[in-house]
C-alpha cells in the first residue's frame, strides 16, 4: 500500500473543488510545472523535485476533492531530471515529458504507476514538450545537436499511446540555435510548434500523419527574439508569445505576442513590459473569448523577480494586469488553468541558495486574493506597444531519424514529506 501524506496540503481548489477562497500559498521541495483538475474532484500537481546538490527527479503530488494529499512520489531512472510538462491522457492516465540531455516519455496512471517509460535518443534540456493529439497519439518536441554538433535544431518525435514511433523528425539549417519550445494541436488537426530560428520567433504548422512541414515563418526584428509560447486564442487565430530584445523597453527583453491566421500571416503584435527583463512561460485561451498570459518580471519588484499576469479581452485589449511575489525572493509563472470562478497558476518561488518552493495561487476573474495571502499583489499599468515585425519563410528542412527507443526503468517513491511552507494567515 503506497503511504499517504500526512501534512494537510491546500492547494488548487478546482472546478469542483471543494475549497473556496482565492488565495496565495507556496510549497517547499523544488518547483511547479502543471496543475490539472482529476475526474474524482481533485486535482494532480507535477513538478521538479530537489534543488541544488538533491536535484532533480520528476514529482507528482495527488489531491483529493478536499485538498488533503491523497499520495505523492518522485520517479528515478538515469539521465532522467524533473518533469517538464504533465499532461492528462485519455485512457484517464498521464504523461509527462522528462528534463534531461535525451528526449524521455514517462507514462504513469491515476494512481501515480508507471505504465511504460521511453528514451528516444538525444535531445535538449529544458525545452522537452509532450502534447496530447486527439487520437492519443503524443508529440514530443524540443532541441537537438544530432544534425549539427556545433548548434541545435528543432527535434519532433511522434508516438502512439503506448510510445511507439510512428515518425520523427529534425528540423532546421546548418548554423545558429534552432530549437521547438512548445506545441499544440491546431485547428484542422495538425501540429502547430513554436520556438526559435536564428534569432527570430520560429512557427511551424507540422503535417499529423507525416511530421512534414505545412508552412512555417520566422517573426522577429533586428535582435535576439526567442518564441516560448504557443496557444490558439480568439477562436480562429494562434498566438505565439516570448521574450524580444528587438522590441523591448528600457533595454531588457520583454513579452512579445504574434497573433496569426491559420496560415501564419499576421493578425495583431505588440510586445508590453517594464524597464528590466520579463520572460512570458504560459498563455491560454478563456472562455470569455479572451485570453491570459502568464511569466515572470524584474519591473515590479526592486530586489527580485515576481509572477506577472495579463488578462486581455476578445478583442485583444488590456482587461488587467497585476503582479504577485514575495520581497527578496524570485517568482514565476509556468502554468494556468481556467476554473470555474477564475484562474489557478502553477510556479515557483526561489531565492538562491536556500528557497526553493512551489508557489500555487486560486484568482477571481479578475486577478484579486483574498488579504492575508501569502505575497504582495500589485497593480501594474503597463501599455501595450505597437510593434512591425519582420516576416519570412523559416526555410527549415525536415529530416528523417530512425533512432530506436530505448525503454527505461523508472522507479517511482512514494513518500511523507512535509511540504507546507506558507498559508496565508487565519489559513483553514
Amino acid at each position: 500500500m503506497k503511504p499517504l501524506v500526512t501534512l494537510a496540503l491546500l492547494l488548487c481548489p478546482s472546478l469542483s473543488f471543494a475549497l473556496e477562497g482565492n488565495w496565495i500559498r507556496t510549497y517547499q521541495g523544488g518547483y511547479g510545472h502543471s496543475v490539472l483538475e482529476t475526474a474524482d474532484g481533485g486535482a494532480i500537481l507535477g513538478g521538479t523535485f530537489g534543488a541544488g546538490f538533491d536535484c532533480c527527479r520528476p514529482w507528482v503530488v495527488k489531491l483529493n476533492a478536499d485538498g488533503t494529499p491523497a499520495w505523492e512520489v518522485t520517479y528515478d531512472a538515469p539521465g532522467l531530471a524533473g518533469a517538464n510538462n504533465l499532461v492528462p491522457t485519455r485512457d484517464g492516465g498521464y504523461v509527462f515529458s522528462g528534463e534531461g540531455t535525451s528526449f524521455m516519455l514517462v507514462k504513469i496512471d491515476a494512481a501515480g504507476n508507471v505504465l511504460w517509460a521511453r528514451d528516444y535518443g538525444d535531445g535538449g534540456y529544458s525545452l522537452l514538450r509532450v502534447v496530447e493529439a486527439d487520437d492519443g497519439s503524443l508529440l514530443l518536441t524540443g532541441a537537438t545537436a544530432m544534425d549539427d554538433p556545433n548548434a541545435s535544431n528543432g527535434r519532433a518525435v511522434l508516438v502512439d499511446p503506448n510510445g511507439e514511433v510512428i515518425w520523427q523528425k529534425i528540423y532546421g539549417r546548418p548554423g545558429p540555435n534552432e530549437f521547438f519550445a512548445d506545441a499544440i494541436q491546431g485547428y484542422n488537426g495538425n501540429f502547430i510548434v513554436a520556438g526559435s530560428t536564428r534569432g527570430d520567433y520560429w512557427l511551424a504548422e507540422l503535417d499529423r500523419a507525416t511530421g512534414a512541414v505545412v508552412w512555417q515563418n520566422a517573426y522577429g526584428g533586428g535582435a535576439e527574439d526567442t518564441g516560448l509560447v504557443v496557444t490558439p486564442v480568439l477562436k480562429r487565430y494562434y498566438m505565439v508569445v516570448g521574450a524580444s530584445d528587438s522590441f523591448a523597453d528600457g533595454g531588457l527583453r520583454n513579452w512579445w505576442a504574434v497573433i496569426v491566421g491559420q496560415n501564419g500571416k499576421i493578425s495583431k503584435e505588440f510586445s508590453l513590459g517594464g524597464a528590466d527583463a520579463e520572460d512570458p512561460h504560459a498563455a491560454i485561451a478563456t472562455s470569455d473569448g479572451g485570453f491570459l498570459i502568464g511569466g515572470g518580471s524584474g519591473s515590479f519588484n526592486a530586489t527580485a523577480g515576481e509572477i506577472w499576469l495579463v488578462k486581455f479581452d476578445a478583442r485583444a485589449k488590456i482587461e488587467w494586469q497585476k503582479s504577485y511575489g514575495i520581497p527578496d525572493r524570485t517568482d514565476s509563472a509556468w502554468e494556468i488553468q481556467e476554473t470555474a470562478t477564475g484562474y489557478t497558476v502553477i510556479g515557483d518561488s526561489y531565492s538562491f541558495p536556500i528557497v526553493y518552493e512551489h508557489w500555487l495561487m486560486r484568482i477571481d476573474r479578475n486577478g484579486n486574493v483574498e488579504d492575508a495571502s501569502c505575497g504582495v499583489v500589485r497593480e501594474t499599468k503597463v501599455p501595450l506597444r505597437a510593434t512591425n515585425a519582420n516576416v519570412r519563410e523559416a526555410g527549415a528542412q525536415a529530416v528523417d531519424t530512425k533512432i530506436p527507443p530505448v525503454d527505461l526503468e523508472v522507479v517511482p517513491t512514494f513518500f511523507e514529506l512535509p511540504i507546507e511552507a506558507c498559508v496565508p494567515t487565519g489559513g483553514r
